[in-house]
């Protein structure tokens, strides 16, 4: 009685808060209260969701999201500059490929996403960025696959205002960094802050273990597939080993890191019990249809969102120009006279902005991209 009581006047609460507002005025989360007020008290204790009403309401960090949307909206609208006699010219390269040898599907579709691009009337491409358009809180981009997509072509279409510089910056596995900082695993942390190159630094283990000799990009998708989660068979496919060899290559990655695994399975299955994951500004409902390997990836999806919004509101009070903003990758247009400055106050934005989020574990960031004219 005394709970139903307590989220009684929960819902009445939140249909106080919400129901006097016209449908585009309300947030994302007043818009999950006004549904839920609806719900009977049963289904809302059982559904996990009374935390969602409380952080709601106690946690200061929900502000965040407004600010978050109106910076990608101003993001959104400076734009990238695109060299069109580049463009024209590798537009022109695969139209003429096409024509005289075998074509893959990966090359029509570079080919296609070369013929969509459009620029505006100053030569600038702008890309609508969607703030916590994924489950995971992660943004995207409107209808067109990101300027990262294909560095090859980054690297040819992308310029630099006269007298000016764009760079770009990432977080160097972001993933993996915060699986150390959330699981504590002393190994991880070690190994990721320790490296250069952490993948590269793991070919001389995995080899002793399997006796396999494995390069840089097979490592890397072997451990962030680990991570996930991905079956035996799954891992074979796309490593080209064996299945036998992928379980031996599984089995040396999760003992050489206990703590990390231990902890994904721990989550995994208090997230299933709880209904409901929390990242400081934002939650994932989990139901039993989720599948294993999507739960197990969210908290680290989330928490990656977290950080790189907090570097872009750090970078932007610095007075830094952002001209883009791609999962882990901050672009920034800079003076020339100004872009050493610049790089550095990005660096540190990202830096701190990691510290505040993983309770002062620092990841590692390096110089994606750079174009000056």
């Amino acid at each position: 009685m005394n709970t139903e009581l307590s989220i009684y006047q929960h819902q009445v609460e939140a249909r106080f808060r919400c129901n006097g507002l016209p449908l585009e005025l309300l947030s994302y989360e007043q818009k999950q209260l006004r549904y839920l007020s609806y719900l009977d008290p049963d289904p809302w204790v059982g559904l996990g969701l009374r935390r969602l009403h409380e952080s709601y309401c106690d946690n200061p960090n929900m502000d965040i999201r407004q600010d978050i949307t109106a910076l990608y909206h101003k993001i959104s609208r400076q734009g990238l500059l695109l060299n069109h006699e580049s463009l024209a010219n590798l537009i022109l390269e695969y139209k003429e490929r096409s024509q005289g040898s075998i074509f893959s599907l990966k090359e029509y579709k570079a080919l296609d996403w070369l013929t969509r691009l459009r620029s505006d009337a100053d030569g600038k491409l702008r890309t609508p960025i969607r703030p916590y358009h994924s489950v995971t809180g992660r943004s995207g981009l409107l209808g067109t696959t990101p300027i990262n997509g294909y560095k090859v072509f980054r690297d040819k279409l992308l310029a630099a205002p006269s007298g000016g510089s764009v760079a770009s910056m990432d977080y160097s596995g972001c993933e993996v960094g915060v699986l150390a900082a959330l699981s504590g695993d002393q190994q991880l942390c070690s190994d990721y802050a320790g490296e250069d190159d952490l993948y590269l630094g793991l070919v001389d283990c995995m080899c002793t273990s399997s006796g396999l000799l494995l390069e840089r990009g097979q490592i890397k998708r072997l451990i962030l597939m680990s991570i996930y989660g991905a079956y035996p068979r799954s891992v074979a496919s796309i490593l080209g080993v064996s299945e036998a060899a992928a379980t031996t290559l599984q089995k040396a990655v999760m003992e050489l890191y206990p703590a990390a695994f231990k902890w994904l399975e721990e989550q995994t299955v208090e997230a299933y019990r709880a209904k409901i994951i929390q990242s400081r500004s934002w939650q994932v409902h989990v139901s039993r249809q989720a599948k294993p390997t999507q739960v197990r990836n969210w908290p680290i999806q989330m928490v990656g969102m977290e950080i790189i919004n907090e570097a872009c509101l750090l970078a932007d009070k610095q007075g830094l120009k952002i001209v883009g903003v791609v999962h882990d990758c901050i672009y920034i247009e800079s003076e020339s006279s100004r872009f050493e400055q610049d790089i550095s106050a990005l660096e540190k934005s990202m830096l701190v902005a990691s510290e505040a989020v993983l309770g002062g574990f620092q990841l590692k960031t390096s110089i994606d991209f750079i174009t000056k004219n």
